[in-house]
């Protein structure tokens, strides 16, 4: 069941990328969600490659650990900017916002390399900002014009599915990992399910705004 689950979150991926590439120059809102999309499917090949074909497992849980922290910040990074810049009222200088998230990034890297990991820290962050954004957008749906109702709808009802499946299960994973090892066979499809759906949830997205507004 899970390798079922990470085949559709690879051609999930694979689709988003395809789309966004597609049509990149009219989603200029959502791009950074097109950067987790090839982020995903070059992780999920590397998967492929190393642990399925070449049976190297442990070479890949090796590289994994390097990059999987770096994948969770710039995740962190592009759906905080995406869900500020939806939710303010006022322009904000998008220079200097991605200026500070960057020092922020690189902040959050020296503190994982040099101290503790800090992947919980990054998940629980994803997790409040997500939801906290995600009941402020629908406290106010009704408020809106249809069109403003349906902007950003399922990108939004996307990010509220995937971590809420997402950052439970990472939780249980890290507390499982070195007790019960073999409990992790029957839980992997839920992170695989999560992006699944989150991946889905930017198609969807992108084809709104490209009969639309975009």
């Amino acid at each position: 069941m899970s390798v079922g689950f990470r085949f559709m979150m690879v051609f999930a991926s694979i689709f988003c990328v395809y789309f966004g590439i597609k049509y990149f120059q009219k989603i200029k809102s959502i791009r950074g969600f097109i950067l987790l999309s090839i982020l995903s499917s070059l992780d999920s090949f590397t998967y492929l490659y190393l642990a399925i074909i070449k049976e190297e497992k442990g070479s890949f849980l090796i590289l994994s650990n390097y990059t999987q922290i770096i994948y969770l910040i710039i995740e962190l990074l592009v759906i905080t900017e995406y869900l500020i810049r939806i939710n303010l009222t006022k322009k904000i200088d998008i220079f200097q916002f991605r200026i500070s998230i960057t020092l922020i990034a690189l902040i959050l890297l020296v503190i994982n390399f040099l101290y503790f990991r800090i992947d919980l820290l990054i998940i629980i962050s994803e997790l409040i900002i997500i939801n906290i954004f995600s009941i402020n957008y629908h406290l106010s749906f009704y408020n809106k014009n249809k069109h403003e109702r349906e902007k950003n709808k399922y990108l939004i009802n996307g990010l509220f599915i995937f971590i809420n499946m997402t950052a439970p299960y990472y939780i249980i994973q890290n507390n499982i990992e070195s007790n019960a090892p073999y409990i992790l066979n029957y839980i992997n499809f839920i992170n695989d399910l999560g992006y699944s759906i989150l991946f889905i949830s930017i198609i969807k997205e992108i084809k709104w705004r490209i009969q639309t507004y975009e």
